[in-house]
């Protein structure tokens, strides 16, 4: 369901960094006909182009595969901090999604941070917008799945008016119903985008919003009386 972009192969290639390449393999072929101790200048600027203007800003656009014994820690640091930085700048925003879907704001926070680590960890590319979906999708399979098995009762049926106390019209809706409503509403996510998102068709999707919508106005319709 959460799907992270493949390794774009072809960022790497940039036209900039194409000319280096020729650059540095020129500058290496030259030092390599000199037959003194010079000719290890052209070839060690040839090699720290290639390390500096090709090899390392691969890593951190598209962040390649490297053994794990290889480590270019500067790098993939430069990359979490970037990732990090883009996680502050949504951070309310997924909040607000978090804590509208989930009652309890501790468990949300929980729930968000530990999406946020499976995000940061397994995101490859260039950030894009899209590392904001993968969160949300993250964090609503973590909270099915809290919801499932810490409280069970409550994983697929609304609770009852009676039962829930009159803070959020929310809080009587299913789980299902919750997610899709919030996704839609607040986090601005089209139906096909939920669809997708959640691992559901389409038609059970619009379902569910329909649902969902009619008990909401059920809802402020009791409470207007």
């Amino acid at each position: 369901m959460c799907n992270v972009p493949k390794r774009n192969w072809r960022s790497a290639f940039q036209p900039k960094r194409l000319i280096a390449f020729v650059a540095a393999l020129a500058a290496i072929g030259a030092g390599w006909q000199i037959p003194n101790a010079f000719g290890l200048i052209p070839m060690c600027l040839g090699a720290v182009v290639l390390l500096m203007a090709i090899l390392l800003p691969a890593v951190h656009d598209v962040e390649f595969g490297f053994p794990s014994g290889v480590k270019l820690s500067a790098t993939l640091q430069d990359r979490a901090e970037e990732l990090r930085a883009v996680f502050e700048g949504q951070r309310r925003d997924l909040e607000l999604c978090a804590n509208l879907i989930c009652d309890e704001p501790a468990t949300a926070a929980i729930l968000l941070e530990a999406a946020w680590a499976k995000t940061s960890a397994d995101w490859r590319g260039p950030v894009t917008p899209g590392i904001r979906v993968y969160t949300l999708c993250v964090f609503v399979n973590r909270f099915m799945s809290h919801t499932q098995w810490v409280h069970p009762q409550q994983r697929t049926e609304p609770q009852s008016q009676e039962a829930v106390p009159a803070l959020s019209p929310l809080a009587t809706l299913s789980p299902n119903e919750r997610v899709v409503v919030v996704l839609h509403e607040f986090a601005e996510l089209s139906l096909a985008e939920i669809a997708t998102l959640t691992g559901s068709a389409l038609a059970d999707v619009i379902h569910l919003l329909q649902h969902a919508e009619a008990s909401l106005a059920r809802s402020r319709a009791s409470g207007s009386l």
